[in-house]
């Protein structure tokens, strides 16, 4: 019985990584990356590298999930697939992943010995709905061109709902260990709602890819998903029976539930003879289509609903790019007002400068023009007290000269007096 010791489900970052060892024991690598299927929700493929003693570490190998058999308390996977047979493989190179189609995958799986799971699902379905062989083969070539996202690369995009607003991303993808289906999508959701301490398990059906945007579609009723209850990170929901009851609230089946009456209907007819089969088969395909002409109707209205339904997908598809546009065009409007806000004011803050500026040169040629009066008035002085000065060595001059004069007389009026004396 499962339990939280136990779990039916892990995240695909915790798969990633785990060592990989054949029935001996032996190391053959690890789980490099898990490939999904998005539209069908499953892990297509594992990518392996082989190091270990097959000694091949230079490339990856796509492994089917059915191929791989967990020990979850060694976080071991056992694969059970010869060692000849790997080393034979065709892998491919770490920085060149081949452009999966279901043609190479299918060979793929084919190669290591096992069914593809979309065929394995289509006779399923042919033997629940009496299909003949031309119906089914319609039906499988509508998915063809499948879609194959890594892990890593789901992990991290935004989610927005049917209006295109931002709800949240995606942190992780949980894997039911049984089957390789994608249990569900945990949501981080901090947008519209305003909710963003928990995680939102959502149902992989939930959800359709928008690659242009690098985004998914979250195709749940604002009102539902706002009812939802979350969970810690500390609480995952690992377990079917604690998943369930996130499907029913989102108006999902729980895929376990749909596999289990597929195969139901498979085992109420496994004791039949290959006549009683046929027969069998025959009936149901009698029941449901009993002439022609209700072949060939049943097959219009197909073909109708299913030109309806691509009709009204476009017709959404052109309204949510209509709407997309209009949200744009008003981005742009509000940009561009606020491109002119800034340029008014640029042009105020401009104009300011300058006739600060205009005031600093004024405010400048004012300081030079009273700087060149303060310096004439200086040398003015300087000029008066040097002519004071001159004028006063001159009088001085002109005292000594008169002074000399005077002593000149006194000296030869004493020499005359002094000759008279002596004669």
């Amino acid at each position: 019985m499962a339990h939280r010791d136990n779990p039916e489900f892990l995240s695909a970052s915790t798969i990633k990584g785990d060592k990989v060892v054949n029935t001996a024991g032996e190391d053959l690598g690890k789980i490099e990356e898990l490939m999904i299927d998005v539209d069908d929700g499953r892990i297509a493929y594992a990518a392996l590298s082989f190091g270990g003693f097959l000694g091949m570490g230079n490339k990856l190998f796509a492994i089917p999930w059915q191929a791989l058999k967990l020990r979850l308390h060694e976080h071991t996977f056992l694969l059970d697939i010869p060692k000849e047979t790997l080393e034979r493989a065709e892998g491919f190179d770490k920085d060149n992943w081949p452009a999966a189609d279901r043609e190479w995958l299918s060979d793929t799986y084919t190669y290591y010995g096992y069914q593809p799971y979309w065929q394995r699902r289509a006779e399923e379905q042919t033997e629940i709905r009496g299909e003949v062989g031309a119906e089914r083969l319609s039906r499988e070539s509508a998915s063809e061109n499948p879609i194959f996202l890594s892990a890593d690369s789901i992990k991290g995009n935004k989610v927005v709902n049917r209006d295109g607003n931002d709800i949240g991303k995606i942190d992780e993808i949980m894997i039911d260990l049984q089957d390789g289906n994608v249990a569900y999508a945990a949501v981080s959701h901090g947008g519209i709602l305003g909710i963003g301490s928990k995680l939102f398990a959502i149902p992989w059906k939930a959800f359709s890819l928008r690659i242009r945007d690098n985004a998914f579609i979250l195709d749940i009723p604002e009102e539902t998903f706002d009812k939802a209850e979350g969970f810690d990170k500390s609480h995952w929901p690992l377990t079917r029976q604690e998943l369930s009851g996130t499907f029913t609230h989102y108006g999902f089946e729980p895929y376990w539930q749909a596999a289990a009456v597929g195969a139901g209907v498979s085992a109420g007819v496994m004791g039949e003879t290959e006549a009683e089969k046929m027969s069998r088969m025959e009936r149901e395909r009698k029941g449901l289509v009993k002439t022609d002409e209700e072949l060939k109707a049943r097959q219009e209205r197909e073909r109708l609903e299913g030109l309806k339904e691509t009709q009204e997908e476009k017709i959404s598809r052109l309204e949510q790019e209509r709407m997309e546009r209009e949200r744009q065009t008003e981005t742009e409007r509000e940009r561009l007002s606020r491109l002119e806000k800034e340029q008014m004011e640029l042009e105020n803050q401009s104009r300011v400068e300058k006739e600060k500026l205009a005031g600093l040169e004024k405010e400048l040629q004012e300081s030079i023009r009273l700087e060149e009066t303060e310096k004439v008035s200086r040398l003015e002085k300087e000029v008066n007290l040097l002519q004071g000065q001159e004028q006063s060595r001159r009088e001085r001059l002109a005292q000594l000269e008169s002074e000399r004069a005077r002593v000149g007389k006194l000296e030869a009026v004493s020499y005359t007096h002094l000759r008279a004396h002596e004669t």
